[in-house]
């Protein structure tokens, strides 16, 4: 089972990055095993790309579906967390999430 693992961009490299993580594999018991998270931090994308998800919406939104939304084309599910400062979805989470859905991809929202 592939699971995308969606979160803020201030919360990678975090002790909270770490304590979702844990929320996932708990969540799952041994029939789900094996699993693979896919952690966007770790998907690669160019500087320029990285410039271009800090600019215009519409460059922005490019980005997100040339890296992110390709990732979860792949993933049976998707977990989507707060941010751990504002207790609020960012933007590039709620573009996951909206595009999970309607790919018709279960979403867990935490």
């Amino acid at each position: 089972m592939k699971i995308y693992f969606s979160h803020s961009t201030s919360d990678y490299n975090d002790i909270f990055e770490n304590e979702c993580l844990q929320k996932i594999v708990i969540e799952h018991d041994e029939n789900d095993f094996p699993i693979e998270i896919i952690n966007p931090r770790f998907i690669k994308i160019s500087s320029e790309d990285i410039k271009k998800l800090k600019g215009k919406y519409r460059d922005f939104i490019s980005i997100m579906e040339k890296h992110y939304f390709k990732a979860i084309d792949d993933c049976d599910k998707i977990y989507a967390f707060k941010d751990s400062r504002t207790k609020k979805y960012t933007q590039g989470v709620l573009k996951e999430i909206e595009y999970s859905k309607n790919k018709g991809k279960r979403v867990i929202e935490l």
